[in-house]
């Protein structure tokens, strides 16, 4: 648990360097995008939105891992999820769920995130889609989102190649 946390505030830290506008280069492979700055840090990320344009649903990435775990994931929800409910992924709807432990929120996002180890990115990898479900405000019905994985290989490459 103490490694997870220090993955988290390194994901911190390390999500906005590699986000940021002026050092960012992408590449696209069919859903998922390969975000790397000017140092060579890399990420994989993929938005599920809704018809409005930037409403950013949810934001999955996946990132290299920190020696003990093959790569983190990382989600981020709109600020107003329920923090004492789990946010979570399937592979179906009714099927045993992966968590992802809630790490902190700012103004418009919540953070939640898991350690991944080389087993599950390869199912991640054979599967077509994922389910994602969280409550999105405390006392609601769970939102279920669909994750397309489709590309995540090819990303999940790059990734490993930017080291």
């Amino acid at each position: 648990m103490f490694r997870l946390l220090l993955a988290s505030l390194a994901l911190l830290a390390y999500m906005p360097a590699v986000v940021s506008a002026e050092t960012v280069e992408m590449t696209r492979h069919r859903d998922w995008q390969v975000v790397e700055d000017r140092a060579g840090r890399c990420l994989a990320v993929t938005t599920v939105g809704l018809r409005a344009a930037d409403s950013g649903l949810i934001t999955v990435a996946l990132l290299p891992g920190d020696g003990t775990a093959a790569a983190t994931m990382s989600a981020r929800v709109p600020l107003g999820a329920a923090l004492d409910a789990p946010l979570a992924y399937s592979y179906r709807t009714g099927a045993t769920a992966t968590g992802l432990a809630w790490q902190s929120c700012d103004e418009t996002t919540c953070l939640a995130v898991a350690a991944l180890d080389g087993a599950e990115i390869s199912r991640l990898e054979r599967a077509r889609e994922v389910f994602f479900a969280f409550r999105p405000r405390p006392g609601v019905t769970p939102l279920i989102v669909p994750v397309s994985l489709m590309g995540l290989t090819r990303a999940w490459a790059d990734v490993q190649a930017c080291r």
